[in-house]
């Protein structure tokens, strides 16, 4: 049962530090899991680097003690093995240089585990706007290897991300895809478990960078001030945050209150130019807000008057 541990990535120098960990061996002192270690720069595997590897608990590495200094092969990659004597969860921590990643591994009084429950991270480092997505797919075998169809899982999050499900089925093929969103620039601990079932579980840190905008949102109110039943009307201009040339195709989206009929004007054209065209039933002053569908942080907020 590999649980999968991401920590964040020495950003500086892009290395990026990935620690799989197999849970529910026997704890008889001679039964082992394992810890898979992959060390890589800008996607290329770094070979010959030392990393050093701690437990938690009760647990020792086949070589004895808690402590293990390990050296990545050709592929980047670094094993090691491990025991225990008492029932319990064991942390594994491996450091390179300031990168740290963790693992959990899991030892059963009963080694007769029926369920495993593997996860891989299809995407990470997304960042916190609220749109995108980091994402885990879940795998579920029988003791033979065999993908499980329509086993019920149950997923938790710790910190200010939203899952995209609190529970669900694994699909015909065992599996079972969830996503997170998150407007907090934080590293949050992703669970999730087969319902009814004690210890068959993967555990898994997921990043959220910081937001940087790649967008702003410039306002021309074109028509204010119109009765009742009138239109008033704002032209929204989209332009690059970092450049400050218009921005064509993108997708303004609109909240109102309930008495205002909103016609939007579709994406931004050539010139990064939309119109949003908008009518209320009663007079009074409203606030429209426009955001960007991509970038739910990157928002406008203009108050429109229907006078008498």
């Amino acid at each position: 049962m590999p649980d999968i541990i991401i920590a964040p990535g020495d950003h500086s120098s892009h290395n990026n530090l990935v620690l799989t960990t197999t849970s529910n061996a026997t704890a008889n002192g001679i039964d082992t899991n394992s810890a898979t270690a992959r060390l890589s720069r800008h996607g290329q595997p770094l070979n010959g680097e030392s990393l050093y590897l701690t437990l938690s608990g009760n647990a020792l590495f086949t070589q004895g003690g808690q402590q293990a200094i390990v050296t990545t092969d050709n592929h980047g990659e670094a094993i090691v093995y491990f025991t225990d004597t008492q029932q319990e969860t064991v942390e594994v921590i491996c450091h390179y240089h300031q990168t740290q990643a963790r693992g959990i591994s899991h030892f059963n009084e009963d080694a007769r585990v029926s369920e495993n429950i593997s996860g891989e991270v299809l995407q990470n480092n997304v960042q916190a706007n609220g749109v995108a997505q980091n994402s885990m797919r879940y795998s579920v075998y029988d003791a033979q290897r065999t993908r499980i169809a329509n086993v019920q899982l149950d997923f938790q999050t710790t910190g200010s991300a939203v899952l995209s499900a609190q529970g669900g089925q694994t699909n015909q093929q065992g599996q079972f895809t969830l996503t997170l969103t998150n407007r907090t620039p934080e590293q949050v601990l992703v669970s999730a478990s087969v319902r009814g079932l004690v210890g068959i579980d993967n555990h898994t840190y997921l990043n959220f960078t910081p937001f940087s905008p790649q967008y702003r949102i410039l306002v021309h109110v074109l028509t204010d001030n119109s009765p009742p039943g009138q239109a008033n009307a704002i032209q929204y201009e989209v332009v690059s945050s970092s450049t400050l040339m218009p921005v064509q195709g993108i997708l303004l989206i609109y909240d109102a209150p309930s008495n205002i009929q909103l016609t939007p004007g579709g994406v931004t054209t050539a010139q990064g130019l939309t119109t949003l065209s908008m009518v209320s039933g009663i007079s009074g002053r409203f606030t429209i807000k426009a955001s960007i569908s991509t970038e739910s942080l990157t928002v406008n907020n203009t108050d429109i008057n229907w006078a008498n």
